[in-house]
């Protein structure tokens, strides 16, 4: 049994999330309540596996699956551990997803990161199909939304430039009603499903990350 932070086992594996982002604490305070009984967890961007270990060992009781759509980046082997599972599928490609959670026998995530390609339509293809595999008051995280910004690329109603640079100017976590926040657009189809957005901003690296929590219904 693991009693370590996750910042501290990001720094350990090498993670970006906390050395250089340093989202890891504010996804401890918001992953900490599932963090002994998560089953399922899932990330989207494997790169060289050093976030899918930081999970295997902070999720101490679940299977960590990790999607890329190429393993050639990953710098230690991850089929020695039993409970990190891994399989190749393009985000840009819903069907793809679809036959790798088939093959995996469809299971129901905690929780779920995407740290991609970052592009949007990624993004909302992703989520859009992985939210009807996350469990009722499941947390689902796209990660490193300021790098759609900096490209003025960034679409979505409740993220969109005026307000993401209202979070970059403030170094504390914030937090958003959906309904305020989206002002009742319907952007996504499980709208009413989403019960809280948070969003984190780290000023230094001017990063910034949105977690999404599924209703408990």
């Amino acid at each position: 049994m693991s009693n370590s932070s996750l910042h501290s086992l990001g720094i350990k594996y090498y993670t970006d999330k906390a050395y250089y982002h340093k989202y890891c604490d504010f996804y401890d305070m918001v992953l900490n309540p599932i963090k002994t009984v998560a089953t399922n967890v899932l990330e989207i961007g494997i790169d060289t596996g050093s976030s899918l270990l930081m999970w295997h060992d902070y999720f101490e009781s679940a299977i960590v699956y990790g999607i890329d759509i190429t393993f050639e980046h990953i710098e230690n082997p991850l089929d020695r551990f039993s409970r990190i599972k891994c399989g190749n599928a393009d985000t840009s490609n819903s069907q793809t997803i679809i036959d790798l959670l088939k093959c995996w026998g469809n299971p129901i995530f905690d929780f779920i990161i995407d740290d991609g390609s970052h592009i949007v339509s990624h993004q909302k293809n992703s989520i859009e199909i992985l939210w009807k595999s996350l469990k009722p008051g499941g947390i689902y995280i796209i990660e490193d939304l300021h790098t759609n910004v900096r490209d003025n690329f960034y679409s979505h109603p409740h993220l969109n430039q005026y307000v993401i640079e209202k979070y970059l100017d403030i170094p504390e976590t914030c937090h958003e009603g959906i309904i305020k926040t989206m002002n009742n657009i319907p952007f996504f189809s499980f709208h009413k499903e989403i019960a809280n957005i948070y969003y984190f901003s780290n000023i230094q690296t001017r990063s910034l990350s949105c977690v999404f929590i599924k209703l408990n219904v």
